[in-house]
């Protein structure tokens, strides 16, 4: 295979986050059976990893980056699984901050087509892995043998069903809990805290933040239950990271001045990941730095300040261009989005232009509410990911509530017209879905490398 007709085949298959070629999504669907069958295929790769496990509604995608550079700043070599992408898939399988290669991806995936094929032949009833389980394998071995000293491993979704799950980590690391698929992981904070703390294995450590109460119980109750010691981190004398909030502008980007002072030592930085949830997400990470033993690394706190200082997590409240001023950021839920919506406070007080879309099965009205005090007007679009929702859908939620609204067919398109009313001294904030942030990105131009668009159209054949 080449590169294309790699990600061709991946896209064969059944994919949840495409929204295509799942019938049942009850968690169970999820089962460890495939992915054990074709991990055991190709030499069962991720029993050879040191591996951070990091699970959460918001947040676990930057506290997984912030983690892996910390790791970098102390001489590790570094593997990092995330998903979903902004521009290319091998963007959720790197090693040191480089994306796996197209031809090594392609290669890997022949040979991984191969497993795929005699797993079929001895494992009938199973059926097929999905998309998500055979990139899930392909990062396992590529990890492996690159030799990582560390492998930061983020959850696809939920947490106790999830692929990723077969690992036995050295530390856990479980984010912010909010509402989110509710559909497939429960309607309430106590059921979807129960998925994500499924991460938490016996006896190793896991580390989370503050959580509503309903949600702390179980993941409390769950690491009690199986002697896993819980370190709960937060701000102040919770964490030795502090801030006093200042969020601004440091050579023309967003930053937030903070504080790390550990063993007797204090250093003053500028983190480019801001806002105050950030500030939670970067506690974790220290955390989780700190509990990985001083038989992998000894964990200093300049290569935290370093590692914090230094990390590149793009659209998350990303400066993209300055006139006007247009911040992407990936905000997914309410609780995300509100959290979005403070930093923009401070950072850009005054009318804001919002480019708004996201996915048809999110609670658009939440997450415009959630956003309309910032809103001067908004301008909703689709992405061209097969699970956004219809901009005649979006401009209804924007009427619901209150707010102007103006429907475009593309991310292109509102970007455009927002940043011609925003002119050249206002501000224009593009958000709802990372599937919208990415595409605003590709119109500025920041995408070194896109996907084939082929991808997002595929249908599954198998």
């Amino acid at each position: 295979m080449n590169y294309p007709e790699a990600l061709q085949y991946i896209y064969g298959f059944a994919d949840l986050e495409r929204g295509v070629g799942f019938s049942d999504r009850s968690p169970a669907r999820y089962r460890f059976q495939r992915i054990g069958h074709l991990l055991r295929e190709i030499g069962d790769p991720h029993q050879r990893l040191r591996i951070a496990h990091v699970a959460g509604s918001n947040g676990k995608g930057s506290t997984s980056a912030m983690l892996a550079s910390i790791a970098a700043a102390a001489g590790l070599r570094v593997g990092l699984y995330t998903q979903p992408h902004l521009h290319t898939f091998r963007e959720r399988i790197m090693v040191n901050a480089q994306p796996i290669a197209p031809d090594e991806f392609a290669n890997r995936m022949d040979k991984l087509a191969a497993a795929v094929a005699a797993g079929r032949q001895r494992h009938p009833a199973e059926g097929d892995p999905t998309t998500y389980e055979i990139a899930t394998a392909v990062a396992f071995q590529y990890f492996a043998d690159a030799g990582v000293d560390l492998a930061v491993i983020e959850v696809g979704m939920g947490g106790t069903w999830d692929a990723t799950n077969v690992v036995d980590p050295t530390v856990s690391v479980i984010t912010s809990l909010s509402l989110e698929h509710t559909a497939i992981l429960g309607n309430t904070l106590e059921a979807i805290a129960g998925e994500k703390a499924g991460i938490i294995k016996a006896s190793r450590p896991v580390v989370t933040v503050p959580q509503a109460p309903a949600a702390m119980q179980v993941i409390e109750k769950r690491a009690r239950d199986l002697a896993a010691p819980l370190e709960v981190v937060g701000t102040g004398d919770r964490s030795p990271l502090d801030s006093d909030g200042e969020i601004g502008w440091d050579a023309g980007r967003p930053a937030m001045a903070a504080r790390l002072q550990m063993d007797g030592q204090c250093f003053d930085l500028q983190m480019p990941l801001v806002g105050a949830h950030q500030l939670l997400n970067a506690a974790a990470a220290v955390a989780a730095a700190r509990a990985l033993g001083p038989d992998l690394a000894e964990i200093k706190p300049a290569h935290i300040a370093r590692g914090l200082a230094s990390t590149v997590w793009p659209a998350r409240f990303e400066l993209i261009e300055h006139n006007p001023r247009v911040i992407v950021d990936a905000a997914h839920s309410p609780d995300a989005i509100r959290q979005t919506a403070v930093t923009l406070a401070a950072l850009a007080p005054g009318p804001v232009q919002i480019v708004f879309g996201t996915a048809a099965d999110k609670d658009v009205a939440a997450m415009l509410h959630g956003i309309a005090p910032a809103a001067s007007r908004a301008y909703v679009c689709a992405s061209r990911h097969p699970r956004a929702a219809p901009p005649a859908d979006l401009l209804e939620s924007a009427a619901a509530i209150g707010r102007p609204a103006l429907a475009f067919d593309s991310v292109a398109a509102a970007l455009a017209a927002a940043r011609e009313a925003a002119g050249p001294e206002g501000t224009v904030l593009v958000t709802g879905s990372i599937f919208v942030a990415a595409a605003a990105r590709e119109a500025g131009g920041l995408a070194a490398e896109v996907d084939p668009p082929v991808l997002f159209g595929a249908v599954p054949t198998r």
